[in-house]
């Protein structure tokens, strides 16, 4: 996590923002969508993939869903 130029520099939740994570779907409204990973919650997006529904598992990056886990 040290990585190249300003990314060393970066704040923790930054770096978690720039992974890739897999997730459960826990809540959906709109477009909106309350997923949790490693016991943290967070509110991302799902204009990528719009079918996902509550207890899908899913894969996000930065405010996004960007793809369904099969």
């Amino acid at each position: 996590d040290q990585g190249d130029g300003m990314y060393g520099t970066a704040s923790e939740s930054f770096k978690d923002l720039c992974k890739v994570h897999e997730a459960e779907v826990i809540k959906k409204h709109e477009n909106k969508l309350i997923v949790e990973y490693n016991a943290k919650k967070r509110i991302v997006s799902d204009f990528l993939v719009p079918e996902v529904q509550v207890g899908d598992k899913v894969r996000i990056h930065f405010a996004f869903v960007i793809e369904k886990v099969l």
